[in-house]
């Protein structure tokens, strides 16, 4: 029954699954100034209520399997200290249209990270990717534009990174 959530300032860590399978939670709130620098893996694993995520500056890795199967989550923003996105760290959040890359530094895209986002429909790459991971939006049916901005450094696209993007 938990419906929302306010993370206090002076928090951290948030351990791996502390919140997963909280089928009614729809609102977090990071209270800024936060020392939070650590998500743990699986921490909003199948939160299906949740609709939107600001991840506080502090925090620069999203964990694996972090916001996985979050059904309901429509936008996401990414701010520019985030480093890595981990592995199925947004799978089959199938409500997903958006994501913001606020000056992004991240280098590295998870395997399977925004596979099963049906509604995603484009996606830029910043210049500090180096790394696209396998099956990273495999099934992403509505993506039909990807840009790499700023003369992207992208070294590694992994296998079937972009299979069943059938538009």
């Amino acid at each position: 029954s938990l419906k929302q959530i306010e993370i206090p300032q002076f928090v951290k860590k948030i351990g791996d699954s502390a919140f997963s399978e909280c089928k009614s939670l729809k609102d977090i709130t990071f209270v800024i100034p936060s020392l939070l620098t650590d998500l743990g893996s699986s921490v909003f694993d199948r939160c299906s209520s949740l609709e939107q995520i600001l991840i506080p500056c502090s925090v620069l890795k999203i964990k694996s399997n972090s916001f996985r199967g979050c059904t309901s989550l429509n936008k996401i923003e990414i701010h520019s200290y985030i480093t890595e996105i981990g592995d199925s760290c947004f799978e089959d959040c199938k409500s997903l249209t958006e994501i913001k890359f606020r000056d992004s530094s991240v280098k590295s895209i998870g395997q399977k990270a925004f596979k099963g986002c049906i509604l995603l429909n484009k996606i830029e790459i910043h210049s500090f990717v180096t790394e696209i991971g396998d099956s990273c939006f495999e099934d992403c049916k509505s993506l039909t534009e990807i840009t790499f901005k700023d003369s992207s450094s992208v070294k590694s696209i992994g296998q079937k990174a972009f299979k069943g993007c059938s538009s």
